[in-house]
């Protein structure tokens, strides 16, 4: 088995190596020659590294590099297509040697060893394979230790969906363009973002090696008028709107073929290597002939048949230059719009043309420099997005080539607003975002989650000023809202969209405390997150979060009354209400009950204590600790004092929690678990009653006397009275 680390993306004044061969034709096996390739293309599986970046929070990174994944899958006339294994075990993998599983990851400390001190290279796809050519693993590694990414357009930082954009098409077995605007272009700028979304060139690539359908190819032989063999020139093919489509390397004896064309009429050209991609981007720095200047070999016309163009001459040698390694490509050429640039070169004299191959963009130069140009690019409103070249030609009408050297993109999208600005993080929010530029085909990307235009879950483009979409499942937190438009410009709307549970207030208990505050009250429901906060007449109470579907806090000070409006919200802001009471006069509370155990049957007086008691309380059993309710009434109350009462235990069975409330005001305390209802034994009771012998119901009959004179002991002729006629019970 062979590895071959495809060097990547370098920083724009320092270039890295390339494979063996440029564009569309693939990555190659350095002993047999044979290109290397999937050989299952239907389902090549990746898995993206949960660990993330340093530079970005906690998942940030996924929908970037799930775009960059949707870019090389959406390629027509293809069948390659990059499946992501979401196994959270994968996920956590850190081992990317393992050929098990294909991992991105974020390299923070140079352990996979491929970025030494001062390294160039911001990211690397090492890619083993068998001597057939079929790709066993491959790899995708950012160098995290000497760059910093972002996915927010930070100044100063790398684009995680354009580096990912060129990598995956290394994974997928391809090597640098010299094409500017293609994704494989070999250098990356920061803050630069035109390479998340593919060039013609980059489509070439896909159909060539995974066709879905049949595509021709085009071949010949390029020579100089000697004809002697022009060694690794680059071909460039242009379509009827003097657009960049595709490219080719020649072979060291000259000869190319393009594959994947397809049908149309193109111009084809050939330029030598010795502008902005020269030979010390191909593997092995080999013998590149560059003593031509860019030819025009004129229009060739394509159907569904290979075409063979035979030998094709190029112009004798010229020594001028257009474009450079750190020269940030490719250019923008907004719609509707002037910009204004600057390329490195050289020869680059006055009395000179710089022109566009789009006819319709208008070039205007505002300085010659010798080794550099200033100009303009004029392009009209309605002008389609794509990449056009520009050439060079001095006053002796000698050319420099540079292809793909623009992007033509629309202004950026701008989201003015998100409407509602709050969605349940369980989804099922319908959200509308509202802006400008808004085109077909783009992205929404909210909370870390992708709605594509037309897609199924997706978003739709309601006009060029709003989309909809609706939200679905995500964590809780605040989010960016970012239109992303087909050719990789953005809008954004910073912490646009919060996503958060909405809470459901089912059980207020109790729903009513002592205006003196500190009353302990148990909130049951669903959808509360942590941070949750509570306020009853807009005052903040003190809270204490147990889980979604429980909260606890103590009542501070309120004024007795009509209920109050309880209101409980969400950290995003998402809220509910209900009500509770505030009551002059202290709350009751539960501290011991005794015995606390009993028969199942009941029928045990039991004692408790406990503060805040009075004649107006219930006794119940078996109730809910956290809502109130269920439960049974104990079959006889008598309050002792303020700090004491007795209760008739009423029949229940297991563990049961004993409350206390007054079903005047609402005031209620419990204590879970108070009480333990026993079976009883059949057979023991059976004896008890064959040993009773005559007396038996006589002495049944003085225990009730006797729990009488217990009551009068205490002086409790009110009690008396409570027990004839103040029996609270329930049906």
């Amino acid at each position: 088995m062979s590895r071959v680390p495809v060097r990547s993306l370098a920083l724009a004044a320092l270039a890295v190596g390339a494979g063996a061969a440029l564009a569309h034709i693939p990555l190659k096996h350095p002993g047999t020659n044979a290109p290397i390739f999937w050989a299952n293309e239907f389902n090549v599986p990746v898995v993206i590294s949960s660990a993330g970046s340093d530079d970005l929070d906690p998942g940030e990174h996924v929908a970037a590099i799930r775009l960059a994944i949707d870019a090389w899958n959406s390629v027509p006339g293809a069948v390659a297509h990059v499946n992501e294994d979401t196994n959270p075990g994968h996920q956590a993998w850190t081992n990317w040697a393992s050929s098990s599983v294909h991992l991105v990851l974020f390299d923070e400390d140079n352990s996979s060893g491929f970025f030494p001190q001062g390294s160039s290279t911001v990211a690397i796809t090492p890619v083993w394979f068998l001597g057939s050519g079929a790709i066993t693993d491959a790899d995708i590694l950012f160098n995290g230790k000497q760059y910093t990414f972002t996915t927010s357009n930070q100044p100063g930082r790398y684009d995680v969906q354009d580096v990912a954009t060129h990598e995956f098409g290394h994974f997928l077995g391809f090597d640098h363009s010299p094409v500017a605007g293609s994704s494989l272009f070999p250098y990356v700028t920061s803050g630069l973002v035109l390479h998340r979304s593919l060039a013609s060139d980059d489509w070439m690539a896909v159909r060539a090696r995974y066709p879905f359908g049949s595509y021709a190819r085009i071949s010949g032989r390029v020579v100089r008028s000697d004809q002697s063999d022009v060694s690794y020139a680059h071909l460039v093919l242009r379509d009827d709107d003097g657009r960049s489509v595709g490219a080719a390397l020649a072979a060291a004896n000259g000869e190319f073929r393009f594959e994947g064309v397809a049908p149309g009429t193109y111009e084809l050209l050939a330029m030598p290597l010795d502008g902005a991609v020269t030979s010390a981007n191909l593997t092995g720095t080999p013998a590149v002939d560059v003593d031509f200047q860019p030819t025009s070999f004129g229009n060739v016309t394509v159907g569904t048949n290979d075409l063979s163009l035979g030998k094709r001459v190029v112009l004798p040698d010229a020594y001028c230059v257009l474009g450079r390694p750190f020269d940030p490509l490719p250019l923008v050429a907004t719609r509707g719009a002037t910009t204004t640039h600057l390329l490195r070169g050289a020869g680059l004299s006055a009395g000179s043309t710089l022109l566009a191959s789009d006819p319709d963009v208008t070039v205007t130069v505002h300085a010659w420099f010798g080794s550099a140009v200033s100009f303009s690019l004029t392009v009209p409103a309605d002008e389609e997005p794509g990449h056009f070249d520009l050439t060079f030609e001095n006053a002796l009408g000698e050319r420099s080539l540079l292809p793909g050297a623009a992007e033509i993109v629309p202004p950026a999208p701008v989201v003015s607003s998100v409407v509602p600005s709050v969605a349940n993080s369980a989804g099922g929010t319908t959200v509308v975002v509202n802006g400008s530029g808004f085109r077909t085909g783009c992205c929404v990307v909210a909370g870390g989650r992708i709605y594509r235009d037309g897609a199924p879950g997706g978003c739709v483009v309601l006009s060029p000023s709003q989309i909809a979409f609706t939200a679905s499942p995500g964590s809780p937190g605040s989010y960016d809202v970012v239109v992303i438009d087909e050719t990789g410009v953005e809008g954004r709307l910073a912490g646009a969209l919060a996503l958060g549970s909405v809470p459901d207030v089912a059980h207020v208990f109790p729903n009513a405390g002592s205006s003196s505050g500190g009353t302990k009250v148990v909130l049951m429901g669903s959808g509360f997150d942590p941070g949750v906060d509570v306020r009853i007449a807009g005052v903040s109470q003190s809270v204490d979060y147990v889980d979604a579907s429980r909260i606890e806090f103590t009542t501070s000070i309120g004024a007795p009354g009509a209920p109050r409006t309880l209101v409980v919200t969400n950290p995003v802001g998402n809220a509910d209400t209900s009500s509770f009471a505030y009551v002059d006069r202290p709350d009751p509370k539960v501290l011991a009950v005794s015995p606390a155990q009993g028969p199942a049957e009941g029928g045990v007086w039991v004692t408790v204590d406990g503060e805040g008691l009075d004649p107006q309380h219930e006794v119940w059993f078996g109730v809910d600790p956290a809502t109130g309710l269920g439960g049974t009434p104990a079959e006889s109350v008598t309050v002792l004092d303020t700090t004491s009462l007795v209760a008739l235990a009423p029949p229940g069975k297991g563990v049961a929690s004993l409350v206390v409330r007054n079903p005047d005001t609402g005031q209620a305390s419990a204590l879970p678990a108070a009480y333990v209802y026993q079976s009883s034994s059949r057979g023991g009771c059976a004896g008890l009653v064959r040993d009773e012998g005559p007396g038996a119901p006589l002495l049944r009959g003085l225990w009730w006397v006797a729990m009488l004179l217990v009551v009068v002991g205490f002086g409790a002729l009110r009690a008396r009275r409570r027990l004839a006629g103040t029996l609270h019970r329930r049906a």
